[in-house]
């Protein structure tokens, strides 16, 4: 626990923040844990989750119904946020 603890405190997004903030802020989180094979998000979902990376990587693809295959768009790996923009668009 006090690894994932330390990668979060280390985003760049929470550079300002106090510890205590932090700290709040990271336990309200919850942890996801996917096998390999396994979708966090699919295109089209209406997601406002924001989600660190802990262990592993991640591939970003994009399916091409026309011809039935998937495209890699990019690899995420430990220590990087995915969703943040869908969080951002979700503020008004």
């Amino acid at each position: 626990m006090e690894h994932k603890f330390e990668l979060f405190c280390k985003l760049p997004l929470f550079k300002g923040l106090t510890l205590e903030h932090r700290t709040s802020i990271y336990n309200v989180s919850s942890e996801v844990i996917l096998n390999k094979g396994d979708y966090l998000i699919r295109e089209g979902d209406d997601s406002k989750d924001v989600f660190l990376l802990i262990e592993g990587n991640l591939a970003v693809v994009k399916f091409d119904q026309l011809h039935n295959v998937e495209h890699l768009i990019a690899n995420i790996n430990q220590g990087e946020l995915i969703g943040e923009l869908g969080a951002l668009e979700g503020i008004k």
